[in-house]
């Protein structure tokens, strides 16, 4: 006769034989870090004990127990860290789309990569493919694959203000996630109402099913949507409690606005939150860079130089350029901070310096001030003019630094 039992990972149980068996025992060995476990099995019967130990020794082989999952990530976000759980491995190679990203020695079971400069980095709009990649002493390798996606804007699935209300009370309680805090609409010469804004670039989108739920109690509600507040509201239909919506009824593609009114002759509707199931997030940067430059400006021949600061400022910030008259004369890395350039004034007449900054996705701005420089006046004197010459010519020098100061920083208008 034969019998087979499988013993589950760290159980202990009896096995009772009436008659004599083939008996085949099936381990499930629980996970280990290059330790050594053993197994043992015991039979007893009436006449004799047996004991036998078997010991188990784990290969050294290289393994990765936890990797991040794959997720989307706001570019620009702070205190991003990704985290992978290593065993029996001394080597690492951390991949990012087909090239090395960092790579290094293992000195403890977890490997962090944490993402601190979006600009440096190089983590650009789009998704990623981080593949790590972890070694033994014997050149054992093992891998895993992670699919991490940035996007401009993540957006998240509630509304974020009540913009329109009537006969309604407590409508920031209808705001954000399901707390149990509600909003309510009752019955004044009209139906109570409240339109929740769920956000620009976080429109609910008509995707597979259910687009967004209504989470209310109380009396029926009729559910409208808009996408501008111009628009004249469509009926999605009743509900009551918390119910489920789905945009293809209507043949909406997306919906920003959603309008949730009372629809009872009497009582009230407690609306505790609008979340979308399907809703926007974007991917790409279509805004060009902000740039407030000074305004034009003319200085003496005599200074020697001068110091141009722009106001400058992008959510995706790239690079720069500064030319004179079209002739490139600076460029480089720009993080998204103030440009500063400092101008030889080691002309007469004007040059056209011009900024132009550009922001990873190709958009791009510039920015033109007009510097005119002025051949200093040179005044001759006769001995009887000189002394009282002298008195003036301090006072005149000092107005015209103020002057060309007070002019250079005032901002460009519009």
């Amino acid at each position: 006769m034969r019998k087979e039992v499988f013993i589950p990972q760290k159980k202990e149980f009896r096995i009772i034989i009436t008659s004599f068996i083939l008996l085949l025992v099936f381990f499930q060995i629980p996970f280990v870090n290059g330790e050594q476990d053993f197994i043992s099995l015991q039979i007893f019967n009436n006449y004799i004990d047996l004991e036998s130990s078997l010991k188990v020794i784990v290969l050294d082989l290289p393994s990765i127990s936890v990797s991040p999952p794959n997720q989307t990530i706001q570019w620009g976000e702070e205190n991003i860290s990704l985290e992978w759980e290593v065993y029996s491995s001394s080597e690492y190679v951390l991949w990012r789309n087909g090239s090395i990203l960092c790579s290094g020695s293992i000195l403890d079971t977890t490997i962090v990569l944490e993402i601190t400069d979006w600009f440096n980095g190089k983590w650009s709009l789009g998704t990623f493919n981080l593949t790590l990649e972890v070694l033994n002493t014997d050149m054992v390798s093992v891998s895993v694959t992670s699919w991490i996606t940035i996007a401009y804007t993540i957006g998240d699935e509630y509304a974020n203000t009540a913009v329109n209300t009537a006969f309604s009370s407590n409508e920031d309680n209808a705001i954000g996630a399901p707390d149990g805090g509600y909003a309510t609409l009752f019955i004044g010469y009209s139906n109570g109402y409240v339109t929740l804004d769920m956000g620009e670039n976080e429109e609910i989108l008509n995707g597979e099913g259910n687009d967004f739920t209504v989470h209310a109690q109380g009396e029926l509600y009729m559910v409208k949507v808009a996408n501008s507040l111009s628009d004249i509201p469509t009926s999605l239909g009743t509900g009551n409690g918390t119910k489920s919506f789905d945009l293809s009824v209507i043949g909406f593609d997306s919906a920003r606005y959603v309008i949730v009114e009372i629809n009872a002759a009497e009582g009230t509707v407690e609306l505790d939150a609008v979340e979308a199931i399907n809703y926007n997030t974007l991917e790409t940067d279509e805004d060009n860079p902000i740039i407030v430059g000074p305004e034009d400006f003319w200085v003496w021949s005599n200074m020697t130089f001068v110091s141009l600061i722009w106001d400058a400022s992008d959510f995706t910030p790239m690079n720069f350029s500064v030319s004179i008259d079209g002739s490139r004369v600076q460029s480089g890395p720009w993080n998204g901070e103030n440009i500063e350039y400092v101008l030889t004034c080691n002309y007469l007449g004007f040059q056209i310096i011009r900024l132009t900054l550009y922001d990873i996705f190709g958009n791009s701005a510039y920015d033109e001030v007009v510097v005119e420089v002025h051949e200093a006046l040179e005044v001759e004197t006769t001995e009887t003019e000189e002394e009282s010459f002298g008195l003036i010519m301090p006072i005149l020098a000092i107005g015209l630094i103020v002057l060309t100061y007070r002019r250079f920083y005032r901002k460009r208008k519009e």
